[in-house]
């Protein structure tokens, strides 16, 4: 089953729980619906690998989040465009362990992070791609792009800054 097979197949009271249970707002809860809405009237491409579910504990609290494996590597879906993530084969035994609606729901948060509509992410992921480039050509607070993304790995690995 694809992305877009799942989405239409979700029980939207359910995906209404599910979003109620996260602390999501009815104004954005009725984002989701008409977003799942726009995703029928889209084509799915066909793409190689499938939508996982990664889950982080935090102690009290889990989050989920859908990414793409494939046969080299793991990636996030947010600056995918819709209909690509829609073609995506889901794993069931992930959405099986979340709930169909917790899957699609986490997948959606990932999607509409930019945006609800095509215009504001086009406008969100040029101005993020700007700052970037502008890192990239000029570095940042006084480090260049390769200090900055030693400081990064540094603090993922948790190695010590040396800020001298």
């Amino acid at each position: 089953m694809n992305f877009q097979e799942l989405v239409a197949s979700i029980d939207k009271n359910k995906f209404k729980e599910v979003m109620t249970d996260w602390h999501v707002e009815e104004y954005s809860q009725k984002r989701y619906l008409a977003f799942a809405e726009h995703l029928a009237t889209l084509t799915p491409s066909k793409e190689e690998g499938e939508l996982v579910v990664h889950k982080t504990d935090y102690g009290e609290w889990e989050d989920i989040d859908v990414y793409i494996k494939d046969s080299e590597s793991t990636n996030a879906i947010d600056f995918l465009e819709w209909e690509v993530v829609l073609g995506y084969e889901v794993n069931e035994e992930d959405v099986n362990d979340v709930t169909p609606e917790l899957f699609v729901y986490s997948a959606f948060c990932d999607m509409t992070f930019d945006g609800f509509d095509e215009e504001t992410r086009k406008e969100q992921i040029g101005a993020l791609e700007e700052r970037a480039k502008n890192v990239e050509e000029k570095g940042y607070q006084g480090l260049t792009a390769e200090q900055l993304e030693l400081n990064i790995d540094n603090i993922i690995n948790g190695v010590p800054r040396d800020d001298k």
